[in-house]
């Protein structure tokens, strides 16, 4: 079961860390170790999804996972629904292997830091200070495995951002030069621009995915956002005359995310056989996960509500109803979705 522990209100510049271990004693020691530092307050802990997503209902600022050797998917698939439920939350991934797989996984999951267990703890609270400052954090190495990955991506998959973000083919390349080491007289070589150019071109870049560095901007371009990687449909985006294949395609990659729209249209597709050839068990399973995710989100929903509801008046949780009312009036398709 999830811990609490208070705080002093007003010590803003205590960080408020949840531990979130797969096992009680991890959680313990661990907790125990950041407790010995005035800089943070461990606010909870929870070594299973329900207990970590129950954390978050109090106000936090950094969460660490462990990503453990028994389970070593289980910090990034955490991560994805962290940041799904609560998109402000900053993440410190500790991993048991600091290897390439592991380092990508974790950041592609949403990690903001990425450390090896077998680092003193002064590195630990380091990397919670940065994260929780809104910088990226991780040593040479897994900067190293994170841009071999991007260098090695396909051009055309070179960004999951959500498409208001979408580099155009021009802004890939210069991404992908960079994680490749490439100088700025390099990549004004290599794309037949003066240095001046490309200075304006990476000013533009920093500024349209938010961050401050060339290494920053590989992150960014090279991880999938997991809090809104497909808000849109198919055909809002590419047009009415999508053809069936493409709309499988990309409902597939958005059933990766936890997008009960997206499982239901699956679903529906494999009960039509559009896009894909007919098939009922396999419309059977789509509609079962689309279930479950859609009641996973109305859990963490009511949750959240029941959290707000105890803190407003009578008049303003009428107001917000009313709010909520004349938005689905309103997106009528939005809101059956769910």
């Amino acid at each position: 079961m999830a811990t609490e522990n208070s705080f002093l209100a007003g010590e803003a510049e205590v960080i408020r860390v949840f531990v979130a271990e797969s096992t009680l004693m991890a959680n313990e020691l661990l907790a125990a170790a950041l407790s010995s530092d005035s800089r943070f307050c461990v606010v909870g802990t929870g070594k299973t999804e329900d207990e970590v997503l129950a954390g978050l209902r109090s106000p936090i600022d950094v969460v660490v996972v462990g990503m453990g050797i028994g389970a070593p998917s289980w910090g990034a698939h955490l991560t994805r629904r962290l940041m799904t439920v609560n998109p402000r939350v900053r993440v410190a991934m500790l991993l048991e292997r600091a290897g390439r797989d592991e380092v990508v996984e974790a950041f592609r999951s949403g990690a903001a830091g990425v450390l090896s267990r077998t680092e003193p703890i002064e590195v630990l609270w380091r990397c919670i200070e940065s994260v929780h400052r809104g910088k990226v954090w991780a040593n040479d190495d897994a900067l190293k495995f994170l841009l071999e990955a991007l260098a090695n991506r396909p051009s055309d998959q070179a960004t999951g951002l959500k498409p208001a973000c979408v580099l155009n083919e021009r802004e890939q390349v210069i991404v992908q030069l960079v994680a490749e080491g490439f100088t700025n007289r390099e990549i004004a070589a290599e794309l037949n621009l003066n240095e001046h150019t490309l200075k304006y071109r990476l000013e533009q870049l920093f500024e349209k995915l938010d961050v401050s560095s060339r290494t920053e901007m590989v992150l960014a371009a090279s991880a999938r956002d997991p809090r809104e990687p497909y808000p849109v449909t198919p055909e809002e985006y590419m047009g009415a005359s999508v053809d069936n294949e493409t709309r499988y395609k990309w409902y597939s990659r958005a059933a990766e995310q936890p997008f009960p729209f997206a499982h239901l249209t699956l679903g529906e597709m494999h009960l039509e056989g559009i896009g894909t050839r007919k098939d009922a068990v396999g419309a059977y399973a789509w509609f079962s996960v689309a279930e479950e995710s859609a009641r996973r989100i109305m859990n963490a929903g009511r949750a959240y509500r029941e959290w707000l509801a105890s803190g407003l008046s009578d008049e303003q949780v009428a107001r917000a109803d009313q709010m909520a009312a004349q938005w689905l009036a309103q997106h009528p398709k939005e809101g059956g979705l769910l």
